[in-house]
């Protein structure tokens, strides 16, 4: 036996034509995608099946991801475990820095280990500020423009002027999280 799911709007009522768009759909409260064994678009005057999507079984919806906490190289950096929230979204909680070094950003890049080849993004303020001092914050940082947690291999605290990685975090490739909000509602 099947049930209504709500259109992106919220709404049950008759479907509108839809032609290439993206639609994000809730499931109700009550209900959760690893007891669903399949959804489609459904008239409920002629019952009939428009269009259907299977689920496999044991499937895992993406979900946020906690990896490791910030190693410690140097200037009092720590954290606890580094959460991966979506494809552009960076949790570091309990995060501490000294905030000595004139030159240090949040720094990311491709490759085994943190280099001066990696690029600064914004801090969770969002500027491109040198970094302050931290004492147990909690940050969350977003990843500027098209870049996603699927481009890089590290996030770290690196001294642009020393050239030095202070601490950092290698993000593991196949993370199962979800797309970032944000790039859903402005794509």
């Amino acid at each position: 036996m099947g049930f209504i799911v709500p259109d992106e709007h919220g709404k049950t009522n008759k479907l509108r034509q839809y032609v290439n768009v993206d639609v994000r759909i809730r499931l109700p409260e009550d209900k959760r995608i690893q007891s669903i064994k399949w959804i489609s678009v459904w008239d409920i005057r002629s019952q009939k099946n428009f269009a259907d999507l299977y689920i496999p079984e044991g499937f895992l919806p993406p979900a946020p991801q906690t990896i490791a906490e910030f190693s410690n190289l140097s200037n009092d950096i720590k954290s606890e475990p580094v959460v991966i929230l979506d494809a552009k979204t960076i949790r570091i909680p309990e995060f501490t820095y000294d905030g000595r070094r004139k030159e240090a950003y949040f720094w990311v890049g491709i490759g085994p280990q943190p280099t001066s080849a990696g690029q600064k993004i914004p801090n969770e303020l969002g500027y491109l500020e040198p970094l302050g001092p931290y004492n147990n914050d909690l940050v969350i940082l977003e990843l500027p423009g098209n870049l996603t947690v699927f481009d890089i291999n590290y996030i770290s605290v690196w001294d642009d002027e020393a050239g030095e990685n202070l601490g950092s975090v290698i993000i593991p490739q196949e993370l199962n999280i979800p797309p970032s909000l944000t790039q859903v509602i402005v794509s």
